[in-house]
């Protein structure tokens, strides 16, 4: 009986990573609708930011992990890279904060079939966080996936390690915000854990649950986020897959969120890479690829209240992301202030390396604009710039290329399009 529900619950899951991905990743989704909602909501964006003026000092950046499956069995690899990417990454981009989106451990036993808790995993996750002393280095906002509840009771469990080793699950056992304020605003970042309780074992937990309590708990964050510039919020699971009771979560995220950065499904096997949708209630579902096998990170800058994103690879380097002008697939008019993107004053590029930068180069519409510079004082690090005239590119879309390398030889070329609104 057991084997019967077993691939029942298999056949759901594939059905419901192959809706997914055809409804969210393959742009069905209504573009008439999501276009009424932008005109609805330009005249409140241009209201909030009446008064703003663009200034170099206005950046902040963060980063996301997701999946990390540090296991005793499998791929010895894993964990020392990871201690490769606190090494290097972290200490180079020196971020306001990571989020971790879940599955910190694998709980699976050695044949892969079945799922415990290993108290060894927990200590191995968390001699890691003490080894680099994260702490000192940037806020560590860490969130259970279903892995890191394989088998659990109940939170008061002895087998509940993330409570233990985890560094928010002591005081934020389950959903719970971290705001970071600046000179120049003030920033959410709202984790929703939505893991079934009790945790049933492998493969059970696969779906989040989104009940009573936790509709609560989400409505209450909701609220002491509602005066912050931007709120991100963070998940293990994909919105496809929370079973809500009843809840409109998407409606509910597109009141109140930027975006919703999440994990769980490892990129389908390599099949969906790049798994980002933006839902017609108006803003942005990011789910990041996992750590586990193909060892992601995603780096988020938020540059005068412009937020954008780029996902990189462990030890790739020159690790290079272009903060302004913004790619315009993402470009949400009705949440940031696009608009102001004819005030700025520079185009602006992260990049890091373990060796000194060399050049930053950067190419408009096929013609060479010049290197960028390095900017110290701002706030952050690996950022350089360089000056333009955004006015005498406004109207269609334009295409940025910005080459970067670094003093061994390596490197990076990003091209991205960018509209002026």
């Amino acid at each position: 009986m057991l084997k019967l529900i077993g691939k029942l619950v298999i056949l759901l899951c594939f059905g419901c990573l192959a809706g997914y991905c055809l409804l969210l990743y393959l742009d069905l989704r209504s573009y008439a609708v999501l276009k009424n909602f932008e005109l609805q909501n330009k005249n409140s964006i241009l209201e909030k930011y009446k008064a703003y003026e663009w200034n170099s000092k206005n950046i902040l950046v963060f980063l996301q992990l997701s999946d990390i499956h540090v296991s005793l069995f499998r791929d010895p690899a894993r964990v020392p890279d990871l201690r490769q990417f606190l090494a290097n990454e972290l200490r180079l981009i020196r971020p306001e904060l990571v989020m971790v989106s879940g599955d910190l451990t694998d709980a699976k036993l050695p044949d892969f079939k079945a799922s415990r808790q290993y108290e060894e995993e927990w200590k191995i996750y968390h001699g890691l966080l003490q080894e680099f002393k994260v702490d000192e280095v940037t806020k560590w906002l860490d969130l259970r996936g279903n892995h890191d509840a394989f088998n659990i009771f109940s939170l008061d469990a002895r087998q509940n390690f993330f409570a233990k080793y985890s560094r928010r699950g002591k005081d934020s056992p389950r959903s719970y915000m971290h705001t970071v304020r600046k000179p120049f605003g003030q920033y959410s970042f709202v984790a929703l854990d939505v893991v079934p309780m009790p945790g049933p074992k492998r493969p059970y937990n696969f779906f989040g649950f989104l009940d009573t309590t936790a509709i609560l708990d989400v409505q209450r964050l909701a609220r002491k986020a509602r005066t912050s510039n931007h709120s991100f919020w963070f998940g293990h699971y994909p919105l496809s897959i929370i079973v809500s009771q009843g809840f409109d979560l998407h409606s509910f995220l597109g009141r109140h969120a930027y975006s919703y950065m999440c994990g769980h499904l490892h990129t389908l096997g390599g099949s969906v890479p790049n798994m980002y949708g933006l839902h017609p209630e108006g803003f942005l579902e990011l789910e990041l690829g996992d750590w586990m096998d193909n060892r992601l990170y995603r780096i988020v800058a938020i540059d005068n209240d412009v937020v954008s994103f780029r996902d990189l690879r462990l030890g790739t380097w020159p690790a290079v992301h272009v903060t302004s002008p913004k790619d315009a697939r993402y470009l949400l008019p009705h949440k940031e202030p696009a608009a102001w993107l004819n005030r700025s004053l520079e185009i602006r590029v992260l990049a890091f390396s373990p060796d000194a930068i060399a050049f930053v180069k950067v190419w408009l519409d096929g013609g060479y604009l010049g290197n960028a510079t390095p900017q110290p004082g701002v706030g952050v690090a690996g950022l350089y710039s360089l000056p333009w005239k955004p006015g005498a590119h406004a109207g269609d879309r334009h295409r940025l290329e910005v080459r970067v390398r670094d003093a061994i030889g390596r490197e990076a070329y990003v091209e991205q399009e960018f509209s002026m609104t």
